[in-house]
């Protein structure tokens, strides 16, 4: 199949050559080259012919664009004797892949002696979180940003579409081990959502008061917490937050993802007692308290780049079910699919629309030639029940290491020289 076109993008920093004069302090310059490359290095140990570099944060989304773009900062500062780089790659405060490169092969590929798919053949993707250097202090690191959100809301009889315009600023402090503080500040712009009529469901409003969500809270807090996220085995990953976790619930969320950085397949457990906030969007809450979770299986289809994801469990309105996802990852990043969930409710109950489903895209950010690693996702809805309903927290195991994966690491190793 045509793959779609993608936005035309910058050329990467060249390479250079391996230094005739060996660097007095080689592990310090490639700290300070790494920083400068605009990643937060973690770890530079050099011992004979093996480098190993750990670093955090990026701008590049994919596990080859970020190994090309450290292997190009610090070849300058590496002794010639060095022939293996062994690469960390860590998001949110964990090691997310491990990428055995040979050094040649990079350095062919730069200069024309080689391609991407030879570096990609030669190199050797390994367990992450497999070793002491996985659990290495990674330091102090912060970040923030001013971003644009969009909600809309689909069934009103009034009107086809209510929509909405926020614009949200948000910081994230990351400390040693994995933990981290994070939150933002939203305002409302623009919109219509705040005028809808109010709920008529007969299951708690855990979503379908978005309306008054509006209209009390034009100035809010979508989430303040604190998190801490690790690996505690091979390929296993953990997460524990607590704090205002989305704009509706507060509470307490844990989660456990087993994610084979060689197979197809994922399974995670996530579990959470959480509050029902105000609708003003500060720090108080309601008086509906509950308990929900998901068993959740994460499968890659054989057919030009779907995946399926299967959930079972308890969610926000108390109901029980299921949730089954299919969707498509394009080469570009774009991911299109459609997701559908059925529970003990029945159709009558539910309302409107009887079950919930809807179709998502994401777009990332870097197709517009701007370095990043952010996304955009739009998910519609034909309404907006409180039937099947799931907690949305902002550090989701799945999507903090999907891009570890050997598949993620194959439909991006063109990114190796770009």
């Amino acid at each position: 199949p045509a793959r779609p076109p993608e936005a035309p993008r910058p050329p990467p920093p060249a390479m250079t050559a391996r230094p005739v004069t060996p660097s007095a302090n080689p592990e310090a310059d490639a700290v300070e080259a790494l920083r400068a490359a605009g990643f937060r290095p973690v770890a530079v140990r050099i011992a004979g012919m093996e480098a190993r570099i750990a670093v955090a944060g990026g701008r590049q989304r994919t596990l080859a664009g970020a190994a090309g773009r450290v292997l190009r900062a610090v070849q300058p500062h590496l002794p010639r004797e060095v022939e293996r780089i062994v690469l960390s790659w860590r998001q949110g405060g964990v090691e997310v892949a491990r990428l055995v490169l040979p050094r040649a092969a990079v350095e062919g590929a730069a200069f024309g002696m080689g391609s991407a798919e030879e570096v990609f053949y030669a190199s050797q993707l390994m367990p992450a979180g497999a070793d002491d250097f996985a659990h290495t202090d990674g330091g102090v690191g912060f970040g923030y940003g001013l971003e644009p959100r969009v909600a809309t809301l689909f069934g009103d009889p009034s009107r086809t579409l209510r929509w909405q315009v926020s614009a949200v600023a948000g910081a994230r402090l990351e400390l040693p081990y994995g933990v981290a503080l994070a939150g933002g500040v939203g305002r409302i712009l623009t919109g219509n959502l705040a005028d809808a009529p109010p709920s008529d469901s007969l299951l708690p409003r855990v979503r379908s008061d978005a309306a008054r969500y509006a209209r009390e809270g034009p100035t809010n807090i979508p989430a303040l917490y604190a998190e801490r996220v690790w690996s505690p085995g091979r390929d296993l990953f953990a997460r524990v937050t607590a704090g205002l976790l989305e704009p509706m619930f507060a509470g307490v969320s844990a989660e456990v993802l087993w994610r084979p950085h060689d197979r197809p397949y994922a399974v995670g457990l996530d579990v959470a007692q959480v509050a029902q906030r105000r609708y003003d969007g500060r720090f108080g809450t309601l008086g509906y308290h509950v308990t929900t979770g998901h068993l959740s299986v994460y499968a890659d289809l054989p057919w030009h780049g779907m995946y399926a994801v299967a959930r079972a469990g308890r969610y926000l309105a108390g109901d029980w079910g299921g949730t089954l996802e299919v969707g498509r990852r394009f080469a570009s990043g774009i991911e299109v699919g459609a997701f559908a969930t059925l529970t003990d409710v029945p159709f009558r109950t539910f309302g409107e629309g009887s079950f919930d489903r809807g179709i998502f895209v994401r777009l990332p950010l870097d197709l517009f030639g701007v370095a990043t690693r952010g996304v955009s996702t739009a998910t519609i809805r034909g309404v907006q029940r409180d039937g099947g309903q799931r907690l949305a927290v902002d550090s989701p195991l799945w999507e903090l290491t999907r891009d570890g994966r050997a598949r993620a690491f194959e439909d991006g190793f063109r990114d190796f020289t770009r």
